[in-house]
């Protein structure tokens, strides 16, 4: 019986070791995502994650599993989850509709 990995809000799956499954954001719409939320002054912090990182622009130190982020370096990069905090459900909403499918 293989060795199997859910995770990542179900992004990712691999079996022994091997990815048998991965749905992620593209780095290019990731960027737009980030870039965007970054002039929101009711963003509250951003966090991304993939396989071999977690950042955050949450500078609270009890977030040891983040690296913080300013997310100015755009970082090129695709991600499995992108977390927007705002408080603000519509505006959440808003941000994501032009990247919904």
């Amino acid at each position: 019986m293989p060795d199997v990995f859910v995770g990542y809000g179900r992004t990712l799956a691999t079996a022994d070791d091997k990815i048998i499954y991965r749905s992620d954001i593209p780095a290019d719409i990731a960027g737009q995502i980030i870039k965007e939320s970054l002039g929101i002054p009711e963003v509250v912090w951003i966090h991304v994650i993939n396989e071999s990182v977690a950042l955050s622009n949450d500078p609270d130190p009890d977030m040891t599993h983040y690296r913080y982020s300013d997310f100015s370096c755009g970082c090129g990069y695709s991600y499995l989850k992108i977390l927007i905090n705002t408080g603000n459900p519509e505006l959440e909403l808003r941000l994501r509709m032009p990247f919904m499918k």
